[in-house]
């Protein structure tokens, strides 16, 4: 009679392991990397010991679901050199294949501000690189999505209205 309780209850854990295993599935979905890219940089505030600049992200999803932020934190370098961190509690919804605009504060003491500034080429474009990672609301999903972008600022293009001299691999940005 031990016997066929234990046939009985081996059967059962598999059947609850079967059905825990396909209800996961869904669950543990991989979202692809979102592409982030620097659509415009202002200085906002100046003090002695800090720059404040409003900067403008455009988040690109190629998931074919709609993504909520709740928040995102991030690193600007410029030709190399560590320029601003920003962390903001922005709540943006990125639409399934489709794209935001992100407005932020960021920050930089005035030291990074000034190594980054004087790795500048007088003529030439500046390189950029992004990394962070965006907090998503509301989503089944666990954990922030990581994203790491590059791109360059053409310093000798003239002004476009409309179109941001910051441009990301090969391409020219919309400002919004």
């Amino acid at each position: 009679m031990a016997h066929k309780k234990c046939g009985v209850l081996g059967r059962m854990v598999w059947v609850l392991a079967i059905f825990f295993l396909v209800g996961c599935a869904g669950l543990g979905r991989q979202l692809e990397k979102p592409q982030v890219n620097l659509t415009s940089i202002a200085l906002a505030e100046m003090t002695l010991f800090e720059s404040v600049f409003d900067v403008k992200l455009r988040i690109l999803n190629t998931n074919d679901l709609e993504l909520t932020t709740k928040g995102i934190d991030f690193v600007i370098k410029l030709n190399g050199k560590r320029f601003a961190t920003g962390v903001s509690d922005a709540n943006v919804t990125i639409p399934a294949l489709g794209t935001a605009v992100m407005p932020l504060k960021v920050y930089s003491n005035l030291i990074n501000m000034f190594r980054s500034l004087q790795t500048l080429p007088e003529k030439e474009g500046v390189a950029y690189h992004i990394k962070g990672k965006i907090h998503l609301s509301g989503q089944t999903l666990s954990g922030p999505i990581p994203f790491n972008s590059e791109g360059k600022v053409d310093l000798s293009r003239k002004s476009v209205p409309g179109v941001s001299p910051f441009q990301g691999p090969g391409q020219a940005t919309p400002q919004n």
